[in-house]
């Protein structure tokens, strides 16, 4: 970690690692390798902010410790960590990728089981033969701790890293707990989710280092401005920015006409100027509004019924507020007043 620069850690490799590259650079946040091969880079947007390549499972121990300010990893694998909100703060809890959960499966010829209650039967029955349910998983302690709660006593945690599910049919665990997107790794390798054995739901997050951020106000500030460019992405996502031409009497008239429906009338009304027809014989207004994502077709009907012509629908790249509540979100979980 530099003092005069901001650290920022991003998976290198995976799903993970594609998403997060193809995330920031939707965000404007770009990174910049200095080569193909290289494990380090920039953030173009951002002068000041170097980027550096690690397993994503390795970035909440970088943010952790010091060696990185900011990180983006999963929530799962900093559940894992144990790491202290005294020493990790989460800035931004879900990116929008990397969904998952971590859940416990059983084998499919397990058909007598089907809740986590099931399981507590199966371990005792097991103590009685003289051994215990043996759980392959890479998240030993979120797996053990949720098993105890639900009266699992009798259990060995097999940590193993990688292609967990196959651990039942290779005879070195009975049942697994993994990362669970869409099921289908589960089905391949004949195992079934139980409904009641979701551990967590995780997701890409971005984490920093409260030391750092606390002592650091310029690393504060470009902290602050990486969270606008997300935030501000990411609510642009269910946005659209919508203009028309409308014939009226004048711009309150127009105004007037848009407002009879405030769902559908903008986030704070329309923006009203004038048209400069070239025949000038009828008085035309430019009407600008942003509507939510799902309301689209709800708003152009709308603007027709006002009279709306040259109907123009456009994505909208970023959404900035008055203000960044993810901005004030870190200020506060720091304990720093703006």
């Amino acid at each position: 970690m530099s003092a005069d620069r901001l650290d920022f850690t991003v998976p290198s490799k995976g799903r993970i690692g594609e998403q997060t590259m193809a995330m920031l650079a939707r965000c404007g946040l770009a990174v910049s390798m200095r080569s193909p091969r290289s494990y380090a880079g920039t953030v173009p947007a951002l002068p000041g902010v170097a980027a550096h390549l690690q397993r994503a499972s390795d970035i909440v121990e970088q943010v952790r410790s010091g060696n990185a300010d900011l990180g983006i990893t999963g929530r799962d694998i900093l559940a894992e960590s144990g790491a202290g909100s005294d020493e990790v703060v989460v800035l931004w809890d879900d990116l929008g990728y990397s969904r998952a959960r971590l859940a416990i499966a059983v084998p499919d010829a397990w058909v007598d089981v089907v809740s986590v209650a099931d399981l507590a039967e199966v371990a005792l029955e097991l103590r009685g033969g003289g051994r215990a349910l043996r759980v392959a998983t890479s998240f030993p302690a979120l797996t053990r701790n949720f098993l105890i709660e639900h009266g699992v006593y009798n259990l060995r945690v097999v940590n193993t890293s990688g292609s967990v599910e196959a651990a039942p049919s290779l005879g070195s665990a009975d049942i697994v707990c993994d990362i669970v997107e869409t099921g289908s790794a589960l089905r391949q390798n004949r195992l079934r989710e139980l409904p009641d054995g979701v551990v967590m739901r995780s997701a890409a997050c971005l984490i920093g280092n409260v030391a750092a951020l606390r002592a650091d106000s310029a690393k504060r500030e470009l902290a602050g401005r990486m969270l606008e460019y997300v935030e501000a992405h990411l609510a642009a996502a269910e946005a659209y920015t919508i203009t028309a031409n409308v014939s009226g009497a004048s711009p309150e008239a127009v105004a007037a006409s848009i407002l009879g429906d405030l769902d559908l009338s903008g986030i704070k009304g329309p923006t009203v100027s004038p048209v400069y027809e070239k025949s000038g014989q009828a008085s035309w207004y430019a009407i600008t509004v942003t509507i939510a994502r799902d309301r689209l077709i709800d708003a152009v009907a709308h603007l027709r019924s006002a009279g709306a012509a040259s109907i123009i629908a456009r994505r909208v790249d970023y959404l900035f507020g008055e203000s960044s509540a993810a901005k004030a979100r870190m200020l506060e979980k720091l304990g720093i007043g703006e």
